[in-house]
């Protein structure tokens, strides 16, 4: 007997320790919902990873300052200079350059001038025509050819040009020259530089043809 109340007793505490089933079921239930809800939160996670909203990169604009030439012109230091001192005024005018009269020679039938020998250094001659006087204001000296001098070569040439109405030589020839092509080049390159005070005529000046000269080229001894 006191084995079969041993035996009820067992049993009865083995059913009162196993769930009843309404408790499984709310037990159950709460398992579904917290595992769908873990689920769930797992979803939005992932779904927080992987997805990024798009965003239009911002283009760095670089900005020029306006004012940077007007800081460099604030730099920029105006330096003084001195003033020049005022320059006198000589006292004493200039001397006037020598005047040298030429040959004059008009041409035309009849007109005859009066020639004499005037020694310049470089044998000009001077004539008083019709038209008045010609003045030499400049006169070049000729250039002694150095073949010349190195064979103690002298001679003359004898040259012809005409006179502009400002005192400028052009056309020239050369009529004779002894000896013959030595000295010609040097005596046209002297003419060519004289400048002359042309002859008046009316008040007015006036051009001049066919003034001669004789250049002559001598070795100092």
């Amino acid at each position: 007997m006191n084995t079969l109340y041993r035996q009820a007793g067992i049993r009865q505490e083995i059913q009162a320790k196993e769930p009843s089933p309404v408790t499984r079921i709310s037990a159950f239930l709460l398992a579904v919902v917290f595992s769908v809800a873990v689920t769930a939160a797992l979803l939005l996670l992932m779904h927080s990873l992987i997805y990024k909203e798009y965003v239009e990169p911002v283009e760095a604009t670089r900005t020029i300052p306006t004012d940077i030439w007007a800081q460099k012109r604030d730099i920029v230091t105006e330096k003084e200079y001195d003033k020049p001192e005022p320059i006198e005024e000589p006292s004493t005018p200039p001397e006037a350059l020598p005047d040298y009269p030429v040959a004059i020679e008009r041409e035309g039938p009849g007109l005859i001038g009066e020639k004499f020998q005037v020694d310049t250094g470089v044998g000009t001659d001077f004539a008083i025509g019709q038209s008045g006087m010609l003045v030499k204001r400049v006169a070049a000296a000729p250039r002694y050819p150095g073949r010349a001098i190195t064979r103690g070569i002298e001679g003359f040439v004898d040259i012809r040009f005409d006179v502009t109405k400002i005192g400028n030589t052009e056309n020239i020839r050369i009529i004779q020259s002894q000896p013959e092509g030595i000295f010609d080049k040097a005596a046209t390159q002297a003419v060519a530089k004289y400048k002359y005070q042309p002859a008046m005529q009316g008040g007015e000046p006036v051009a001049t043809k066919n003034v001669t000269e004789r250049i002559r080229f001598n070795l100092e001894k």
